[in-house]
């Protein structure tokens, strides 16, 4: 067991998070050709969402049996707090920064202050709060809140937690739909309640697809077979909200996720572990966090771009604010590593 939680992430799975956050990144810039550029494809927040419940479960199903309740949910929430948190407080300062330069935003009184102090100890979705620096801080807020209700929970009633989740889940997606027609316009529905209720309702499918893992070892015992039968359905996905600007079927869209998700974690795929699909995997959510405040600030600093050249731009500077966040926090955590040996 122990051997199985230090295998490192199958490479498949890395690629897939890439592809995840380039297609939301896709979603944001179509502010350069009046959105028309995959509209729908906000639905792939789900997927962080689903992926973050199924690494939780496996997490939390390996914990020993008298695992004190209390301590095991610190220690579960600070590992994946504490692997965000540091490319999270750079990418605000550089969003700071860049809203500063461009007159996007002040920080001239306490209340804008309380603003960027919120968003960046992840504190945004507490209270009813309005976008402000990355613009992408609302989801590891709702992330955060959701670990904090799911995760003691639980580890208190491990496998009888499993029908618990599939029924919140579902009613809460349920109750979104009809409220705001499926997700559709997140920012401007981002209420506290709504938002958290997003994130546990992806976090708890997430849990239901480690539950089902027997079953799609079974199933899918071909890694080749496997990986084409994932592909082609994410080629599906992709198909269909680039063409359908809503629908009804976006309901059930979370729970393919959560059997592809399962699929790859379970039986790997084409894709193997690497340097290069592990940079994929480090650079997704980076890429997460610094690309909707770069689009938005191009687009309105600079009004007269064509759009195909404001895209490029974005594109370029995204991307190289994301590597740039990256590799500054690991070689700030190599500095420290090598510090403490010394101390």
């Amino acid at each position: 067991m122990q051997n199985e939680l230090k295998k490192p992430m199958n490479g498949s799975i890395n690629v897939l998070k890439f592809i995840m956050a380039l297609f939301i990144f896709l979603v944001h810039a179509g502010a350069f050709n009046n959105d028309t550029y995959f509209q729908g494809g906000y639905i792939y927040i789900e997927w962080f969402y689903i992926f973050m419940g199924w690494t939780l479960a496996k997490a939390i199903v390996n914990l020993p049996k008298d695992e004190d309740v209390a301590l095991g949910s610190f220690k579960i929430i600070y590992k994946r707090i504490a692997k965000i948190m540091p490319y999270f407080i750079l990418s605000s300062l550089i969003a700071l920064a860049v809203k500063l330069h461009f007159n996007q935003m002040t920080i001239s009184s306490p209340w804008d202050i309380n603003l960027i102090v919120h968003e960046i100890l992840m504190l945004q979705m507490t209270t009813i709060q309005v976008v402000t620096l990355t613009g992408t801080g609302w989801f590891l807020s709702s992330m955060l809140i959701a670990l904090i209700i799911i995760v003691p929970i639980f580890i208190k009633l491990r496998k009888g937690f499993y029908p618990i989740a599939f029924v919140v889940a579902t009613l809460i997606y349920y109750y979104i739909y009809k409220e705001i027609g499926y997700l559709y316009h997140p920012v401007e529905w981002l209420i506290t309640y709504k938002g958290n209720l997003r994130a546990i309702a992806g976090m708890s499918l997430g849990i239901c697809g480690y539950a089902i893992s027997s079953v799609i070892k079974n199933v899918f015992k071909n890694k080749i077979i496997a990986s084409i039968f994932v592909i082609s359905a994410y080629l599906g996905i992709f198909y269909y909200v680039y063409k359908v600007d809503e629908s009804v079927y976006y309901f059930i869209i979370p729970y393919i996720f959560m059997i592809l998700i399962s699929i790859t974690m379970n039986v790997g795929g084409i894709f193997g572990d690497n340097v290069f699909t592990r940079f994929l995997g480090d650079i997704s959510m980076v890429l997460f966090m610094n690309h909707y405040y770069i689009i938005h600030a191009i687009k309105k600093a600079i009004p007269l771009l064509d759009n195909r050249t404001g895209f490029i731009y974005a594109t370029l500077l995204s991307f190289g604010t994301s590597i740039l966040v990256l590799l500054t926090v690991k070689l700030l955590s190599k500095m420290h590593s090598k510090i403490i040996k010394k101390l």
